[in-house]
């Protein structure tokens, strides 16, 4: 099975498709994982996190974006940044020496 559909799979199993898009949200998730395995005490105090968590970190960050007043995207800016970060994605597993079938077999 391919990886999009996995993908795909994942997402529908865990109710995350039937959600209303919300891009502050979703660039939390982006977030998120840009910071897990980073030592985050002084961003955490920095944007006035509850925690040093990345999640934490990732809402705070969101939530000073949205209180700087509300964006909407347009659904083609939309898909440019999710394919922005897919590239990045793709990008950063090719830096580490995985070849194109190792990335492939690395996602499936």
């Amino acid at each position: 099975m391919d990886f999009v559909q996995r993908i795909y799979e994942f997402n529908r199993d865990a109710h995350l498709l039937s959600q209303p898009i919300d891009d502050y949200r979703e660039a939390s998730f982006l977030i998120e994982e840009a910071l897990e395995g980073f030592n985050t005490h002084e961003l955490a105090l920095a944007v006035e996190a509850p925690s040093n968590s990345p999640k934490d970190i990732a809402r705070a960050i969101v939530a000073l974006c949205k209180a700087s007043g509300t964006t909407t995207l347009s659904p083609v800016d939309r898909l440019d940044k999710a394919c922005d970060a897919t590239v990045f994605a793709f990008g950063y597993m090719l830096k580490q020496g995985l070849s194109v079938d190792q990335c492939h077999e690395a996602m499936n």
